[in-house]
C-alpha cells in the first residue's frame, strides 16, 4: 500500500507497535507515537494482526487525536478498535470507516 500512496504523491507516516525501526525507505517517515501518526493522518490504514495486546489499540482516548474528516481503513479485525468508536467516529469525525463486517459504518451524506 505505501508504493500506491506514494505514486499518487502521499506524504507516507508509518508505526509499528513492535519494531521501533520498520521503515528504512526513503519518503516513508516512521514514527515511534502512534497518537502523532492519528494527529497527522488524513487517511488511515490499520493493518496489525489481532492478538490480545492489539485488542483496542484504538480506543476513545487515542481517537480525539484524530482530525476531522479522516478516512480510516481497518484492514486488521475489528476489534483492534474498540466497538463504541464505530458509532462516535461517524457521528463526530471521520468521513468514512471501513473495516471488515463485523461493524459497518456509512458516512450520512445527507
Amino acid at each position: 500500500m505505501a508504493h500506491i500512496g506514494k505514486g499518487m504523491g502521499m506524504k507516507l507516516l508509518a508505526w509499528s507497535r513492535t519494531k521501533p525501526h520498520v521503515v528504512d525507505e526513503p519518503g516513508i517517515e516512521f514514527t515511534s507515537d502512534l497518537g502523532y501518526l492519528l494527529a497527522k493522518s488524513d487517511i488511515i490504514m490499520v493493518a496489525l494482526p489481532f492478538t490480545p495486546a492489539t485488542k483496542g489499540l484504538l480506543n476513545k482516548k487515542s481517537v480525539e487525536k484524530i482530525k476531522d474528516n479522516t478516512i480510516i481503513v481497518n484492514v486488521a479485525r475489528a476489534e483492534v478498535m474498540e466497538k463504541e468508536l464505530y458509532g462516535t467516529l461517524q457521528n463526530r469525525l471521520c468521513s468514512d470507516v471501513i473495516s471488515d463486517l463485523k461493524y459497518v459504518v456509512r458516512h450520512n451524506t445527507s
